[in-house]
């Protein structure tokens, strides 16, 4: 083996040594749920404070701003004993106990159900609807103050390590099933930056100049 072929055998175990290397230390992500923080699109409430990008919009590419929530509205002293924790939730639907116990006149104990009185029953009734059309209203508002406060928590990490995370908004998924491995991931992806107005408060994702990636 003449040293010319030798000098190549060896740099090419220094490239596989450095390839081998850097797919330890940096491995391939072929999971788009694997990344460190993921948002679908797809999957944002409708609500004011949710803006998406509009096509030939090329200014941002998502803006959230913080929405405001409301309580429930107050059951009537009549029916709130008789409410199940969780009627303040609006992802939750309003249980009611069936029925107590209570003693007579005599002090025997006897079985109080919810339905013996009608003004309960109607009481009941008029606040549901009440509350039903509420949850309806505040659901997605809870939705996208979940999502403000995921992309704050977010903002927070890229200033505290600037230079070792990227923002990139991914497009067209390639979901290939390999015998050894899967592939669940976007093919194009593009550099975007995160930005706050604090007197909003709104942050806003917009594009860069960076090119698409393949």
């Amino acid at each position: 083996m003449s040293s010319t072929e030798i000098g190549r055998k060896r740099l090419k175990q220094i490239f596989q040594y450095l390839e081998a290397f850097n797919q330890q230390r940096n491995p391939v992500i072929r999971q788009v749920e694997e990344q460190e923080w993921v948002l679908w699109m797809k999957t944002l409430p409708v609500h004011p404070t949710i803006t998406r990008h509009k096509e030939g919009d090329d200014s941002f590419v998502l803006k959230v701003s913080r929405a405001t929530l409301t309580s429930s509205p107050a059951p009537p002293y009549e029916i709130k004993d008789w409410l199940r924790p969780g009627w303040e939730d609006p992802f939750k639907p309003e249980k009611l106990i069936e029925f107590k116990t209570d003693k007579d006149h005599r002090g025997n104990e006897i079985k109080v159900r919810f339905e013996d009185s009608a003004e309960r029953v109607n009481s009941f009734r008029l606040w549901k609807e009440e509350r039903d059309a509420w949850a309806l209203q505040e659901r997605p508002a809870r939705e996208s103050y979940r999502i403000f406060e995921r992309v704050y928590a977010l903002y927070n990490r890229v200033e505290r390590e600037a230079g070792r995370l990227e923002l990139v908004l991914g497009d067209g998924i390639l979901d290939w099933r390999l015998p050894e491995s899967a592939i669940n991931h976007p093919i194009l992806l593009k550099h975007v930056q995160l930005s706050f107005d604090p007197q909003a408060p709104e942050f806003t994702f917009q594009f860069t100049d960076q090119p698409v990636e393949l």
